[in-house]
């Protein structure tokens, strides 16, 4: 087994052990027929893996990798344009500037192909499906993208590519630089791959998103427009999913679904969010105490409250409370 920060000639893509150092990271060093450069494996506490290649090719023919099987794989790629053929059929072709998100259950080997001669810069993260759902990230199975979502509902295989946002490539760019070979290094590229975790997963909800927002009419926009005034005004109180649907003239299915795909959160959490933010101007600028702040916003149960706050903020009512007064003396 290669030790730490151990230089490793030309070891075969085809080789998943790479897939399996549970610690440090390594550099492999590739000049063969097929490509010249090197590639970078970091394996971090959280789970994730994040793969850094930066190659030549020398041969437009397929070059064959092992896929493990059982990890969503971000692939993005920031040089070059290359296709992506598995076992299963499955067919992707990745340009610069898109991000590929795919899933495959069993282990397989895969064709890699692209044009002699070309550069080739991909960095790739993989990780295994429930981390999403785990801290730091937390994310509910409607908070998921779409092939998140049809592997954690039992699908063998998914996949899909997307473009990649300005701050999405400005955030893999620093990743690159970050990369210093010192004593911090590690911590730092673990921070920043968080970071592009959470830039690739916003990234794509918002342009599948664009895409759902798309089949909905200009009559649908309009009525779920209205919608979220009158939560706005009567957010203390607001009226159950039934009552807004009959004020609206559309169905209570068709007003869940609509006002999600246009605003990115359910008409609860919509709702949640407006009290937060006038619990957060009570606790600021007043002198009531967390109980009266909690029935103010709406809320019969402090404790409930407490939660709800702390889920959003990171930090409970009376500790944000007592940070606003220290502030402010």
């Amino acid at each position: 087994m290669p030790t730490k920060l151990s230089d490793i000639d030309n070891l075969p893509f085809t080789d998943p052990s790479r897939f399996e150092w549970d610690a440090g990271h390594y550099y492999i060093r590739r000049d063969n027929e097929l490509e010249l450069g090197e590639e970078a494996i970091y394996q971090f506490s959280s789970g994730i893996l994040l793969r850094v290649l930066d190659l030549v090719s020398r041969t437009g023919e397929p070059v064959l990798a092992a896929d493990p099987g059982k990890f969503l794989t971000f692939a993005f790629k920031l040089v070059g344009n290359n296709t992506l053929e598995m076992e299963d059929g499955a067919f992707y072709k990745l340009d610069e500037g898109c991000q590929l998100l795919a899933y495959h259950e069993n282990s397989q080997t895969l064709k890699d192909t692209c044009n002699q001669g070309d550069d080739y810069v991909a960095l790739l993260l993989m990780l295994k499906p429930e981390i999403l759902s785990q801290s730091p990230f937390n994310l509910k199975m409607d908070e998921l993208p779409s092939v998140i979502r049809q592997v954690r509902q039992g699908a063998t295989s998914a996949g899909q590519v997307y473009g990649m946002s300005p701050e999405l490539i400005q955030a893999l760019r620093e990743l690159l630089k970050g990369d210093r070979r010192d004593a911090l290094n590690r911590a730092y590229l673990e921070a920043k791959t968080n970071e592009v975790l959470c830039l690739a997963l916003r990234s794509i909800l918002d342009q599948e998103r664009q895409q759902r927002s798309s089949s909905i009419s200009t009559r649908e926009q309009q009525l779920m427009a209205e919608a979220r005034k009158i939560l706005q005004q009567r957010w203390q109180n607001p009226p159950a999913l039934e009552e807004l649907g009959q004020m609206l003239g559309v169905g209570k299915s068709r007003l869940t679904v609509c006002f999600k795909w246009l605003y990115g959160e359910s008409i609860g959490g919509y709702v949640a969010h407006i009290r937060m933010q006038h619990a957060q101007q009570l606790l600021s600028h007043s002198t009531l105490n967390i109980s009266q702040v909690a029935w103010e916003v709406g809320y019969e149960h402090p404790c409930n409250f407490v939660t709800a706050f702390k889920r959003q903020f990171g930090m409970t009512p009376k500790s944000f409370q007592k940070f606003m007064l220290e502030r402010s003396a």
